[in-house]
C-alpha cells in the first residue's frame, strides 16, 4: 500500500479522535467532576480522565506518525483531507458533549429534587 494512502487514512483517523472523541471525553470529564462534588463519587471523574488522556495521546500518535509516512508534497492531499474531517466531526462532538453534559446535570437536579421529596415524606409520615 503506498504511503499516502496511509496517511491518507491515519491523519483523519487522528482527526476523528481528537474533534469527535475528545470533546465528548472533556463532556465527560465534567460528569465526572459534577458528580464527584455532588455525590462524592471520584471513580467516573478518574475514568473520564484517563480516557481524555488516551485519546489525545492516540490522536497526536497517529497524527506524528502519519506525517512521516511521505514527503510534504504527497501528504498535501492527505492534510487537506484531515482538515475537512476535523472542522465536518468537531461540530459535532461538541453538541454531544453539551448535550451529554445538559442531561446529566438535569438528571442529577430532578433526582436530588425526588430524593428530597421522598425524605421530607418519609419523615413527616
Amino acid at each position: 500500500m503506498p504511503a499516502d494512502l496511509i496517511a491518507t487514512i491515519v491523519l483523519p483517523a487522528s482527526s476523528v479522535l481528537l474533534g469527535l472523541l475528545f470533546p465528548v471525553a472533556a463532556g465527560f470529564l465534567i460528569v465526572g467532576l459534577v458528580r464527584g462534588v455532588v455525590d462524592g463519587a471520584w471513580r467516573p471523574l478518574v475514568g473520564a480522565l484517563l480516557a481524555a488522556v488516551a485519546l489525545v495521546a492516540a490522536g497526536v500518535a497517529l497524527r506524528t506518525w502519519g506525517a512521516t509516512l511521505g514527503t510534504p508534497k504527497q501528504l498535501a492531499g492527505a492534510n487537506a483531507t484531515a482538515a475537512l474531517v476535523f472542522t465536518t466531526v468537531t461540530p459535532w462532538g461538541v453538541i454531544a458533549s453539551a448535550v451529554l453534559v445538559v442531561v446529566t446535570l438535569v438528571r442529577l437536579y430532578v433526582g436530588g429534587a425526588m430524593r428530597r421529596r421522598r425524605d421530607a415524606r418519609a419523615g413527616r409520615d
